[in-house]
């Protein structure tokens, strides 16, 4: 495959690679990167949304449950075309997806079928599909995955260290929040934090492979061309005070 380049991307030279990186910024909202990788089978897209469990507010100020973000994250593979991982598994590739403290990430590897893969990345971000039952069942899945961590010696070290260093800063909270906070997650809060946190301006894509940059950039103009774009999100500054946490964190 030849990567066409059409007028307005910007060009850039990544520097242990040396590889060409282009970028543009949609009509839609995302901002687009791709890699043209020639001759490589593999090709592999992320759709990154600028929220993660750093972000604690809606922009009207009201806070969020700890949690929300990751809770989030699991609850956009539900679909029409049922669950997201089952409709990539049909094509041969690789799903998954992640929330950190300042984003979260969904991505897939495949060696065929890009086009049809890429396209449904970018559908599932689209809109949100969720009814209370699914919810319900998915905070049971959640407190069992926080309970695990509970018991990882590595895991609980590192927050134990960040509860230490930090006295305010949401840093110091678990991504996936407590069985206490995911409790007040419900729908109506999903959709609403939906509608901002992932707005096609609050998002990223990037891809490399042996693709069609313009291709890319098309598709996400179609498939996201529907919704408002908004706006990406600013996080809302901490009043760190100039002290450590607790010297000492009694195990959980």
């Amino acid at each position: 495959m030849t990567a066409r380049r059409g007028a307005g991307w910007r060009r850039e030279r990544e520097r242990l690679s040396g590889r060409e990186v282009l970028g543009v910024r949609t009509q839609a909202g995302p901002l687009v990167r791709v890699v043209p990788m020639p001759g490589f089978a593999l090709r592999s897209a992320l759709l990154v949304a600028r929220f993660g469990s750093l972000d604690t507010h809606l922009a009207d100020g009201r806070p969020l449950p700890d949690g929300t973000a990751h809770f989030l994250e699991h609850k956009m593979f539900q679909s029409e075309e049922g669950d997201l991982f089952d409709v990539y598994a049909r094509r041969g590739a690789s799903a998954n997806a992640y929330t950190t403290f300042g984003h979260t990430t969904y991505l897939f590897g495949a060696t065929r079928r890009f086009d049809e893969n890429l396209e449904t990345l970018l559908g599932s971000l689209a809109s949100i599909t969720t009814d209370d039952a699914s919810i319900a069942r998915e905070r049971g899945i959640i407190g069992q995955e926080i309970a695990m961590y509970a018991d990882d010696p590595g895991w609980r070290g590192w927050f134990g260290l960040l509860e230490a260093l930090f006295v305010r800063h949401p840093v110091r909270r678990d991504i996936a929040g407590t069985a206490e906070s995911i409790a007040a997650i419900d729908r109506p809060l999903l959709e609403r934090v939906f509608e901002t946190g992932y707005a096609p301006a609050n998002l990223v894509l990037c891809v490399a492979g042996d693709v069609d940059p313009d291709a890319v950039r098309a598709t996400t103009e179609r498939v996201l061309g529907g919704r408002p774009r908004g706006r990406s999100l600013r996080r809302r500054p901490v009043a760190e005070p100039r002290r450590l946490g607790p010297p000492r964190r009694a195990s959980a």
